[in-house]
């Protein structure tokens, strides 16, 4: 039976019409995918996981992400020009729901302040019945009295960030510094270091302020060598590299199957400005494609813990460049094929 089936499969595969039919009529797509090819099935058995989990963490009242979520709403609402007098009111009792439970324990101190002066704002610009309910909560709490209201992250009018002496020429010098490195130094790279790259990458945008992402660090050499064997792309290095990024993605941020590429997108915005970053401070980096492959993830997930609803996004070498290697030019593509206008 395998053999046929594995025939079958090949021969539409090779076969140009019943390929197109298999992907022109949803009938055909969903027939070819059940029997004959099982590639997309780890990413929707991961996405269904996710969003099981978001849903029980909702009904639990733990759900970080949606609390994180709707304060953003809320945040928006009250920056938008010409704003309402009254909104958030179908999700308000929600967000304090989620603000009054171990979620909010759950948030480190600079993100509560930033919660607390969205939600005093809200409540003070805001009146309605349904609004002033959930306000005498607000003002109840310990939380109110407890942490402070900073006026800066209600109103951050976009004259008083902060701005840089950082020209273009400098920046476009940086974006050309920055290079796939292939051969490092035997130098260790300072943890510290990592964390300020971090300190500054954090700012990149992020759908709903969620973040669904997160950097997995190893710099324990024979873990490294048994890890960076795994993805394709890697016979290139020439040296042991001191120390490896995989970035996961967490998929229980979201509530909807719409959103389940949203970690890619951010998880890359994300790892762009953490690699420029350490570029400033001397270090090098590279990114190597990670293959969503299903026995390279199994074993992947049998040398560091991964939970079942997040998955691999990329792996970043990282280290000081050997200031003798051979870097590849990689020309890039003119400005006018990277771009249209209406």
């Amino acid at each position: 039976m395998k053999k046929l089936v594995h025939k079958i499969k090949i021969l539409i595969q090779n076969d140009s019409t019943l390929l197109k039919l298999s992907g022109n009529y949803s009938l055909f797509t969903h027939l070819y995918l059940l029997m004959f090819d099982r590639t997309f099935i780890m990413e929707i058995k991961q996405g269904y996981q996710a969003k099981s989990l978001y849903q029980r963490q909702l009904n639990q009242k733990k759900c970080t992400y949606q609390l994180v979520r709707n304060i953003h709403r809320i945040e928006k609402g009250l920056t938008v020009n010409n704003r309402k007098s009254i909104f958030a009111i179908s999700y308000i009792k929600e967000t304090m729901d989620l603000f009054l439970s171990p979620s909010f324990l759950d948030i480190k101190s600079e993100q509560k302040k930033w919660m607390v002066s969205i939600l005093f704002e809200y409540f003070r610009s805001c009146n309605d019945p349904v609004i002033d309910k959930q306000k005498k909560r607000f003002y109840d709490s310990d939380y109110v009295s407890s942490i402070e209201v900073i006026d800066e992250y209600i109103y951050d009018k976009r004259k008083n960030h902060v701005y840089n002496d950082v020209d273009y020429d400098e920046y476009l010098n940086l974006c050309k510094q920055r290079r796939s490195i292939r051969t490092f130094c035997d130098k260790t790279v300072d943890r510290d270091l990592i964390d300020r790259a971090l300190s500054a990458a954090k700012f990149s945008p992020s759908a709903c302020n969620r973040q669904p992402f997160y950097f997995e660090f190893v710099d324990d050499k024979k873990l490294i060598n048994k890890l960076f064997g795994l993805p394709y792309g890697t016979s290139g290095f020439t040296k042991e590299i001191p120390m490896l990024g995989i970035l996961v993605g967490d998929q229980s941020a979201f509530f909807d199957e719409r959103d389940r590429h949203i970690p890619f997108i951010d998880g890359s915005l994300f790892t762009m400005n953490f690699i420029n970053a350490l570029e400033t401070m001397g270090i090098s980096s590279c990114v190597v494609n990670w293959q969503s492959v299903k026995s390279i993830d199994r074993d992947l997930r049998a040398l560091i813990s991964v939970p079942n609803h997040c998955f691999p996004i990329l792996f970043l070498a990282i280290g000081y460049a050997d200031p003798d290697m051979f870097v590849a030019h990689s020309v890039k593509k003119e400005v006018t094929q990277l771009r249209n206008y209406n």
